[in-house]
């Protein structure tokens, strides 16, 4: 004849709870006796208003986005990349049939000039933050539009080096790598 099983302590159950990583939760007793337990503690106002404040500065787009950094520094506007997608958007290559918006956010805010929004999608790079990442790296537009071979990055296919690098067949140290090897 089996025995029968005997509850455990609740002492241990909620032990071995806690060396298994799993919550336990206060039973009606125990929050009863402890006034702290199930109750939040309230943060001032101003504290809430400044830690949201602090995330959305996190989350804010770098600082040539303010409109006198734009102009001192000849960043490129909303209109003019909209204008330059409008006019280099063969086949829908630049938006993939996404609204002209969208790929324009993209765009903006990655702290190009218009020649340079223009250099880097005549050189195929269809991503302006791949376009940023190629242009802080030192490869210029001129640069990412060398054509390469299909032996160059992943995928059996010659096109533009900024092209390999914005599909993702091949990283901008790779493409800085194969520049510096005398391959322009």
């Amino acid at each position: 004849m089996a025995r029968p099983l005997l509850p455990l302590n609740p002492t241990l159950r909620s032990r071995a709870r806690r060396d298994h990583s799993a919550p336990v939760k206060a039973t009606a007793r125990q929050a009863a006796g402890n006034p702290r337990i199930g109750k939040k503690k309230a943060m001032k106002p101003e504290t809430q208003n400044e830690m949201k404040a602090q995330a959305n500065a996190a989350q804010e787009k770098p600082e040539y986005n303010d409109r006198d950094v734009r102009m001192k520094n000849n960043y490129a506007t909303e209109e003019q990349i909209a204008a330059i997608i409008q006019a280099n958007d063969d086949g829908a290559f630049l938006t993939g049939g996404a609204p002209i918006d969208e790929i324009v956010n993209e765009w903006d805010g990655e702290g190009l000039t218009v020649e340079e929004v223009e250099g880097y999608i005549a050189a195929r790079v269809f991503q302006g933050e791949q376009a940023a990442q190629l242009k802080e790296a030192g490869i210029t537009p001129e640069q990412a539009a060398t054509r390469t071979g299909s032996d160059v990055g992943i995928g059996c296919y010659g096109d533009t080096l900024g092209y390999k690098v914005a599909n993702g067949d091949l990283s901008v140290e790779e493409a800085k790598a194969w520049l510096e090897a005398g391959n322009e």
